[in-house]
């Protein structure tokens, strides 16, 4: 859920693998998975044409459905999504426990990748920004010596992005008279 009303179908296995179909949005409290989502709790059944959060059981039974099971995916206590599955086997003990550890590792995978796309926005905003008002930024990794330098610092300093910077860079960036003085204090001292 991007945005906590709906979900949004991701992927599916088996046999309806379409996307794009009548389950591809679902509010968040409607439909068994929706529920879940709500609820933020499992629903597991072995007796899905019997059960009342079944909205198609004519599907269920014409299919041979036996089982339903659905996971919340939560991560740092964010509903992220739902997991879920039906089976034409009654679903045991041991599917369950593993089933829910898939939901806890698909959560947070879920989660890192959203906190990724997050700083990657972040940093295509700063770009922007920078870029907009000419400044530009950089970093130094004291433990390494590492430079780094956001794209318009490059530009400002007129050097193309695929060059290393270094410190001397910098000062001859900044103060390039500076060099010219040192190197004359050089002279006069040998």
């Amino acid at each position: 859920t991007k945005d906590g009303r709906f979900l949004e179908l991701r992927a599916s296995a088996g046999m309806y693998t379409h996307l794009d179909g009548a389950h591809r949005r679902v509010p968040v409290g409607h439909l068994r998975i929706g529920l879940i989502a709500q609820e933020r709790t499992p629903h597991i059944t072995n007796d899905v044409v019997n059960d009342p959060r079944l909205s198609d059981r004519d599907w269920a039974r014409v299919e041979g459905m036996a089982a339903f099971a659905g996971f919340p995916l939560l991560a740092g206590g964010q509903m992220v999504g739902v997991l879920a599955m039906f089976s034409r086997e009654p679903i045991d003990q041991a599917a369950m426990e593993t089933l829910a550890t898939i939901s806890d590792t698909i959560a947070q995978s879920i989660q890192r990748k959203q906190a990724e796309e997050a700083v990657r926005r972040s940093e295509t905003f700063l770009a922007e920004a920078q870029a907009l008002s000419q400044t530009g930024s950089w970093g130094w990794n004291t433990a390494t010596g590492d430079l780094f330098w956001s794209r318009e610092t490059y530009r400002i300093f007129g050097f193309e992005s695929d060059v290393t910077p270094t410190l001397p860079m910098v000062a001859e960036a900044i103060h390039p008279d500076d060099r010219l003085a040192v190197e004359a204090s050089n002279r006069s001292v040998i």
